[in-house]
């Protein structure tokens, strides 16, 4: 009797709707592959660019003066300007640099790089950029006529790093650092810009 009371019940069991709809390759109801229920993570890939792009930047400026010292002030306003070449490289033209006051020496100098970067987005977190060109430094002596102004061009660096804090379709607001020395004869001056950026990058 027992035997009888327990096929039935197994009968019943089986014929029950949940597990007679069972999809293929189920054994009553229990998938022999569980489902993935968890999303996998995403991946960060760098974002794909094309065409025309410009970035304007600015912030807080520093300079190592090799003569006059270390002194703050503004970093830009840096602009740059030039084309995607690829999904992720760019090629620019590029001006940036620092304005300080040195008190010390009542000196108000301008340093900077102007010439050509390459743009790389290693992802859609990080570009970095660096390249080379002209690079000048001019002080600006407090007198009323000029007479002590001081310039000088040489060699210069452009590298920088920048980190997106908003995007929006072709629009990056960028937060980042860039490192443009200046070497002249007989003076170097390290500019660094702590800076905020906007670039406009079309993307596919």
């Amino acid at each position: 009797m027992k035997r009888i009371v327990f096929g039935l019940a197994v009968l019943l069991f089986s014929a029950s709707p949940v597990f007679a709809q069972a999809p293929a390759g189920t054994l009553k109801g229990v998938s022999f592959a569980p489902e993935v229920t968890t999303r996998t993570a995403a991946v960060v890939g760098a974002p794909a660019h094309q065409g025309f792009t410009f970035i304007v930047d600015g912030g807080f400026g520093l300079q190592h003066d090799s003569v006059f010292g270390n002194a703050m002030g503004f970093s830009g306003l840096n602009v740059g300007a030039g084309w995607f070449v690829t999904d992720r490289m760019a090629v620019m033209f590029r001006w940036t640099g620092t304005y300080v006051n040195f008190d010390d020496f009542g000196t108000h100098q301008a340093s900077g790089v102007i010439g050509g970067v390459i743009q790389y987005w290693a992802s859609d977190r990080v570009a970095i950029e660096a390249g080379a060109g002209s690079g000048r430094w001019r002080d600006n002596q407090d007198t009323s006529d000029g007479s002590d102004d001081d310039k000088d061009t040489g060699f210069g660096l452009i590298l920088g790093a920048f980190f997106p804090v908003w995007q929006s379709g072709s629009n990056h607001v960028m937060v980042g650092a860039e490192y443009t020395p200046v070497f002249t004869d007989g003076v170097t001056v390290h500019n660094v810009g702590i800076n905020v950026a906007y670039q406009w990058g079309k993307k596919k």
